[in-house]
């Protein structure tokens, strides 16, 4: 399968979170002699992103997601109910408030139809059996997202509670402000 998607740095200004603040509050918490007159560190990180090689229409499977599965959230997985998948280009995608993407997943029925559900429905009982296909997690576009264009989901769709919650600045409209996780709301 043609990867449609490619990771590559970004500003660090886009993620919405500021490495510097983070390493400063850990400081804060794990120091018992903290006197609130920490310096800044200096941090230089590059922070990645995963952006359209191509132009992707609106519902069109941006990427299948493969990788490691997990038992515990770390910064870089995705919920899948209790699981939490590890992958390499997955864990590269950057949250917005007002996402390109959806993270999904692809199940075929009995009629050989591919259905797409959200992450977080449980698939149990009768319906389970007319599942006659693996599912699958995807990346599906939400609207037309054009060559060049950063793909990104909505953190708290498909997470319970983040491993690493923080503050938003995507931009948006819409913008939650915390991001945490859904059960966190």
């Amino acid at each position: 399968m043609k990867l449609k998607v490619e990771v590559k740095p970004v500003d660090y200004k886009f993620n919405g979170i500021k490495e510097t603040d983070f390493a400063l509050e850990q400081a804060k918490i794990t120091d018992l002699n903290y006197d609130g007159n920490y310096p800044a560190p200096v941090v230089d990180r590059i922070f990645y992103g995963v952006y359209a090689k191509e132009d992707i229409n609106e519902g069109e499977v941006v990427h299948e997601l493969e990788g490691i599965w997990q038992h515990k959230p770390t910064r870089h997985t995705i919920q899948f109910r209790e699981k939490h998948l590890d992958s390499a280009i997955g864990g590269y995608i950057n949250h917005s408030c007002d996402p390109t993407c959806s993270i999904l997943i692809r199940i075929t029925d009995m009629s050989f139809k591919q259905q797409y559900v959200p992450a977080y429905v449980n698939v149990k009982g009768s319906l389970t059996s007319m599942i006659i296909s693996e599912p699958t997690p995807v990346v599906v576009a939400n609207k037309q997202i054009f060559a060049g264009q950063e793909i990104t989901f909505n953190y708290n769709s498909t997470e319970d509670l983040m491993a690493e919650p923080f503050d938003c600045s995507c931009g948006s409209e819409n913008c939650l402000g915390k991001i945490a996780g859904r059960l966190y709301f």
